[in-house]
């Protein structure tokens, strides 16, 4: 309710929504803006798209074509930050943000999300299960992770894995040229 006092929609608003009253245009663009904007925070926050369409009363189609179109919206502000030094902050925020709302899902699944095989459901429970990150992935066996996930077959358990070595292997390989490049440079200041 705060918010929407900030942003100018009263009571007598919310009055004429419930007694279905016409409003002016520019009210209207106002209310629209605001219920798309509760929409995306649910989501955000976790919520099912299911749970968002029944709460919302619109379809679910439609609910999935405004995550989609948001997160595509936040990639394309995110590609043209890339271009600039000086919005680098508006990037960090920006590529989570985008991948966040695209997988519909909190920050601590997105590295899991990312890796074949795994949608929603599957990294909740690999999560709940302790394998929280892509070192964890990368450490079990197929045999280990099958016992721990429901419905995982062998082929599925291989590309993961796979995947998370991958992943974990370009890191470490990042890494080692970071470290190779600091101490270039602490070389050279020495000299």
């Amino acid at each position: 309710m705060r918010t929407a006092n900030m942003i100018g929609i009263t009571e007598q608003m919310a009055m004429k929504m419930v007694i279905n009253q016409n409003f002016k245009e520019h009210q209207l663009a106002m209310l629209k803006r605001f219920y798309i904007a509760l929409v995306l925070n649910d989501l955000w926050n976790g919520s099912d798209i299911y749970d968002v369409a029944k709460k919302y009363k619109i379809e679910r189609g439609i609910v999935h074509k405004l995550m989609q179109l948001a997160s595509t919206q936040a990639y394309v502000i995110f590609k043209f930050c890339e271009e600039f030094d000086e919005f680098w902050v508006f990037k960090e925020i920006l590529e989570k943000f985008s991948q966040r709302l695209s997988y519909c899902c909190s920050l601590e699944l997105l590295p899991l999300m990312n890796l074949p095989c795994v949608k929603l459901g599957r990294a909740k429970q690999m999560y709940n299960k302790g394998i929280r990150t892509i070192c964890d992935v990368a450490g079990h066996s197929p045999e280990g992770l099958m016992k721990k996930l429901q419905n995982l077959n062998s082929k599925q358990a291989c590309m993961i894995i796979r995947a998370a070595q991958h992943a974990v292997n370009e890191q470490i390989d990042d890494y080692r040229a970071q470290m190779y490049e600091l101490a270039e440079n602490a070389r050279k200041l020495q000299d």
